[in-house]
């Protein structure tokens, strides 16, 4: 029995010996596992911080993208707003112009207008002077010097202060304030 017992202790000593190995050996692969997996957990994190750095600098890159777009507007707004004020500039110096252009015709109008009346009247005193119009109301008309007995004196009537006059007296030719000289 003894030899039986030393084999199956021999046994159980190769038994044991491989369940050894095999422990070490899965032990081997477990470390060699925990040693990928951290492996790939380092390469992993590597991957997503190598990913997140690019997915970061394409946000960055959109956002900077939208605040150079905004910047962009800003500044198409700014130079539209300058564009604009120098068109009304531009619009009102013309205006100025043209007004300054009607302004300096209507002062030359003006004076040739000042000018002919000037010369009108001139013309008009000399045309209405009593030398030039005795001799042609005598020569065309046949008109002649009054005798100073033929002159009517059209004097205003007295009246009392006390007598009111009647409304409707008046006469009809309007000569009641014409007094007749009679020839003596």
């Amino acid at each position: 029995m003894k030899g039986l017992e030393s084999m199956n202790l021999d046994d159980s000593l190769t038994e044991a010996l491989a369940a050894d190995e095999d422990a070490a050996e899965e032990a081997q692969r477990d470390g060699a596992l925990q040693a990928n997996e951290a492996r790939m957990q380092a390469s992993f994190s590597q991957v997503l911080r190598v990913k997140g750095r690019a997915m970061t600098d394409a946000l960055m890159t959109i956002a900077g993208t939208r605040q150079r777009s905004g910047r962009l507007w800003l500044m198409f707004l700014a130079t539209s707003i300058v564009i604009v004020l120098l068109l009304v500039q531009v619009y009102y110096r013309h205006r100025e112009l043209n007004l300054g252009y009607a302004l300096s015709a209507a002062i030359a109008d003006r004076e040739a207008l000042l000018e002919d009346n000037r010369k009108l009247r001139i013309e008009l005193r000399i045309l209405s002077s009593r030398e030039r119009l005795a001799p042609l109301a005598m020569r065309q008309l046949g008109m002649v010097t009054l005798k100073p007995e033929q002159i009517l004196f059209v004097t205003k009537p007295r009246r009392d202060a006390d007598t009111p006059t009647p409304r409707g007296t008046r006469r009809q030719d309007g000569l009641d304030n014409v007094k007749l000289i009679v020839e003596d």
